[in-house]
Order: C-alpha cells, then structure tokens, then sequence
C-alpha cells in the first residue's frame, strides 16, 4: 500500500463509500414499496427502475469522463448534494410524475438492495479509480474487499432505516405518507454528510483522456460481459424486495431484517474475495462464482415458502459480493492508470444500459404471466453467456 495518501485519503473515500451505501441499501428496498402503496401498477414500478438506472448509468458516464479532468473530489462532493435533493424531494411530494423526473438526479437507483451498493452507484468509476491510486498492485484485491464490505455493513444499516416508517406508526401513531417524508429526509441528511466527507480528501485521479484509447479493445470485450451480466441482474433483484412481498406477503419490517441480515452477514465474505483471487487467480474465481450464483437465482425461484427464499437470497448474495470486489480490482489491473476512470465508466454505462432495459421487461413478466419467469430467464442468460 502506497504511504500516507492510502492511510490519509482511503480513510475518507471509504467513509464516502458507506454514506452512499445508506442511502442505496434504503432506496433499493423502500421505493419500490413506497411507489406500489401509491397506488403505481407493477409495470411502471418497473419503468421507473428503468429510467433511475439509466440517469445513473449517464451519471457515470459523465462522471467517469469527466474526472480526470475535474477532479474526482468534486465530483463526488457534487454526488452528495445531489442524494440530498433527491430525497428531499420524495419527503415533499406525492407526485409521482415528479418521483419518476427526480430519477433524472441518478440517486433514486434500487441496486442498492442486496449487494448493490458495493458499486458505489453513479460516481462508482472515479470512486474505484482514486482508490486504485492509492494502493500497490499487489493490496489492490485486499484493499477492494476491504472497500466493499464497508459499502455493504453501510447497506445494512440503510436496510435497517426501512423499518423507520412502520416503527414511526407503531410508536408514536405517525401516518403513514409522514413517515415516509421523515424517512427520506433522514436519507438527505445522509447525503449531506456524504458531501462533508469528501472534503479532506486529495485529488488522485492521474490526468488522462475523456475516453480509453490505448485500452479501447479490452473496455469493448469487458462491457460486452457487463452487458449482459447486467441484463440478467436486472431481470430479478431491482424488483426482488416488491417480489418478496407480492409472493410470501412480506411487509417492510421482515423485509428490513432480511436484507439487512443479508447484508451483515454477505459483508464478512468481502475480506475474502481478495485471499480467493490472489490464490487461484482472478479468471478462475469470477467464473466459478457466476455459476454458484445462477443456480442459487434457480433456487430461489423455485423455493416454496418465505423462508427457504430467505436462505437462497443469502446464500446467493454472500457468493455475488465475492464476485464485484475482484472484478472491480480485476479491471482496474488491466487498464492503464490514466485510463482507469473513463474505461470504469464505459463498462458501468454498458451495466446500465442492459439494467434500464430489464426491469419494465420484468414488470410485465410478474403482473402479466408468473411471478418467477423473469428468475428462469435471468438463470438462462448467466449460464450463456
């Protein structure tokens, strides 16, 4: 590890790392909920996991190309305003014209239930290439488990924040919409802190080119893989918290436990991804955690009650967080420093593409056809591909 800038500024991109790891382990879970008690119809639900994944997926784009040239502090200073406005707007509002313009902001992403927040959301790309700069080639594994296990005990306790609205209800009588509004004002308050946490830090992104160009052939071989891993994701787990309640009847606050739970538990499999890497190598390891984790997605689909569900959702997210840590490490070894930021935000926006196109597609499948065909789909396409 690379002297006092890793001690100095890690310690502050990490704390950034889990205060956007709140606000996406909540919104992953909450919103979609929150929009179904609205009264929105399953399928625009899905259009608007649509529309947030692809204002996030821009935001990336943006953010990543344009790093190198502003600063990697700004950008994420710029982040952590914009989680507050977000949220803010959810706490004054009922409008859902205006729920679904605010997913423009790129904070109202739901890739934040289960092991989602580890990618660090809309400024993931400068976020994993300033903390690549910060560590020898031979830490980056450790240190990249290291970063996504704090993204994801952050998750946990946005997971837990869940609950707040049915607590709020119980204890002190609060109406429902109120308790929301209290709820998304407790995120923005995240987010601010977000935007403080970043000040310290130094900038340490290498000054390089909007876009990759010595490294052009493996970003386009690297985001083909993105594409339809991401494709995949998306058929399942941006609706899976609104899957669990539609199918077994679960309300927030069992639903709070159990991926918080997932969470807490997944997060402890982060520092080992980095051992498992650097023992049978990083290919090797990412190919055998993507078949692990389609036939745990087949598991679960096929699960009979609540809680063998429960079992195969973190059984299955305790084998994908291994998997993000050392792809994300792994991507950052094969590009050139100058060129770590743009190529993270060209394989992120083909992520996301692939995820905007999903979740309206899942929507129809669930309200329309069966609850559980997008999950054989989902499996199909992992095990292809």
């Amino acid at each position: 590890m690379k002297s006092a800038v890793l001690q100095r500024d890690a310690k502050y991109l990490l704390l950034g790392s889990a205060m956007r790891g709140v606000v996406m382990g909540s919104l992953g879970i909450a919103l979609p909920i929150y929009l179904g008690e609205l009264g929105v119809a399953t399928v625009i639900i899905g259009i608007f996991l649509a529309v947030s994944n692809l204002s996030a997926g821009v935001m990336n784009g943006l953010s990543g190309t344009l790093g190198s040239r502003l600063g990697g502090k700004r950008i994420l200073l710029i982040m952590g305003i914009l989680i507050a406005l977000a949220n803010i707007i959810y706490a004054v509002t009922y409008d859902v014209r205006i729920i679904l313009l605010t997913a423009g902001l790129a904070v109202a992403s739901t890739s934040g239930a289960g092991a989602g927040a580890i990618w660090g959301g809309p400024v993931g790309a400068v976020h994993r290439a300033m903390l690549a700069g910060n560590v020898s080639d031979e830490g980056r594994n450790r240190v990249f488990g290291l970063n996504a296990f704090v993204a994801s005990i952050a998750a946990s306790g946005g997971a837990l924040l869940v609950g707040l609205p049915d607590y709020l209800g119980i204890l002190v009588g609060m109406e429902r919409p109120t308790a929301f509004s209290f709820f998304f004002l407790v995120l923005a308050t995240v987010g601010i802190l977000a935007s403080v946490s970043v000040l310290p830090i130094k900038n340490t992104l290498v000054r390089g080119p909007s876009l990759p160009v010595k490294s052009r052939r493996m970003v386009a071989k690297l985001s083909a893989f993105n594409f339809s891993d991401g494709f995949a994701w998306a058929l399942v787990f941006p609706l899976i918290s609104l899957w669990f309640h539609l199918r077994f009847s679960a309300d927030l606050t069992s639903l709070a436990l159990v991926f918080a739970g997932a969470n807490l538990v997944s997060a402890f499999a982060f520092l080992g991804s980095g051992y498992l890497a650097d023992r049978i190598g990083a290919v090797k390891s990412l190919f055998s955690i993507r078949i692990a984790t389609a036939l745990l997605t087949l598991g679960l689909a096929l699960a009979p009650t609540f809680n063998i569900a429960v079992l195969m959702l973190v059984i299955r997210i305790i084998m994908s967080v291994m998997f993000a840590p050392i792809w994300q490490s792994y991507l950052m070894g094969v590009i050139p420093p100058d060129e770590r930021a743009p190529a993270g935000a060209v394989t992120s926006v083909a992520w996301r593409a692939s995820t905007t196109i999903s979740p309206p597609t899942s929507g129809y499948l669930m309200q329309s056809i069966s609850l559980t065909l997008p999950f054989y789909f989902s499996v199909a396409i992992q095990l292809i591909t």
